[in-house]
């Protein structure tokens, strides 16, 4: 089966124009690694590195960016699994039938981890990126794919991009409150 995204270009900022052709292009391969557990994230990672980087864009995956920390404590870095052009942070979140309610404290968690960077220079470029993958067991645990799909906290985060491709749904949010 094959899959088309709509052109989003028209709301996506240009180092986010690659998302729906990325997804569309890697449909078949993400239906059939879906079930792979353990190896979901990393391959997509892999996957975005080498699109990326074949529209001639710059991007590092599992990056240290310097965080908040408490007063007194000496400075401190996390990794980040998306850095674009050098200003854009993704975290990435893939959800299939294995996951267990617990993945939504995880993911909230994410969110948390973006808006601690205290680099100015992702300031406006904080990015929560998740894939849910839609099957016959995700009906098992479909409080959790609807909690997913359904997130929000207008304080911290708006919805950016959305686009159901399918056998797969992806839903990115950005950080709107550093705070």
């Amino acid at each position: 089966m094959t899959c088309t995204a709509p052109d989003h270009h028209g709301i996506l900022i240009k180092q986010m124009q690659w998302i729906p052709s990325f997804f569309t292009d890697i449909y078949n391969e993400l239906s059939n690694i879906s079930g792979a557990a353990g190896v979901r994230e990393r391959w997509l990672q892999g996957q975005m590195y080498l699109h990326v980087l074949d529209n001639g864009k710059d991007i590092e995956l599992e990056k240290s960016l310097p965080v908040k920390t408490p007063k007194g404590e000496p400075p401190k870095s996390q990794k980040f699994d998306i850095v674009l052009d050098g200003k854009l942070a993704i975290e990435l979140k893939i959800i299939g039938i294995s996951h267990q309610t617990k993945m939504f404290d995880i993911f909230k968690k994410d969110f948390q981890r973006l808006i601690s960077i205290t680099d100015e220079i992702y300031s406006s470029g904080k990015y929560v990126m998740l894939v849910l993958v839609k099957d016959d067991e995700s009906k098992l645990n479909n409080n959790l794919h609807e909690k997913l799909k359904n997130f929000s906290d207008s304080a911290i985060v708006k919805p950016y991009f959305e686009h159901d491709y399918g056998y797969f749904s992806v839903k990115v949010w950005k950080i709107i409150n550093d705070n």
